[in-house]
């Protein structure tokens, strides 16, 4: 009987080795993609936020630039609240604000590129406490 009835346990572990490594680096990898998209790390008026009198914009900033951003801002009745276009200064977009009307949940409607090309909406809430003394503007 040979002494090397063994022989496959070097190629088995080295085997393991590689295969341990390349989960590793799956893991890793995969990680790095799903941390790649844009998100806001401020917002204004925060969300949730429940205020006296309406702001004269809002504005959302994101951890890294973005693009081909859509930004607006809806109210309680349904009619939309900003005016103009958005503007971007290096991370933070914003967009003016007409003069806000009935009291109640105003929604900041996003949309935006990230920097690895995937398309991101979403959104943010504040309350108007109080009715304020506009009406949607025209659109």
């Amino acid at each position: 009987m040979s002494s090397n009835k063994f022989t496959w346990l070097p190629r088995l572990r080295s085997a393991f080795t590689v295969l341990a490594a390349a989960l590793i680096g799956a893991t890793v990898l995969g990680t790095g993609v799903a941390d790649a998209h844009s998100h806001i790390t401020h917002a204004e008026p925060a969300d949730g936020a429940v205020l006296q009198a309406g702001p004269p914009q809002v504005s959302v900033t994101f951890n890294e630039k973005v693009e081909d951003p859509e930004l607006a801002v809806s109210g309680p009745d349904g009619n939309t609240y900003s005016v103009g276009d958005v503007h971007v200064d290096g991370r933070t977009l914003s967009v003016d604000l007409a003069p806000l009307g009935p009291a109640g949940l105003y929604t900041t409607h996003f949309t935006v590129t990230s920097k690895d090309g995937h398309r991101i909406e979403g959104q943010r809430t504040f309350t108007l406490a109080q009715p304020g003394d506009g009406t949607a503007p025209q659109q």
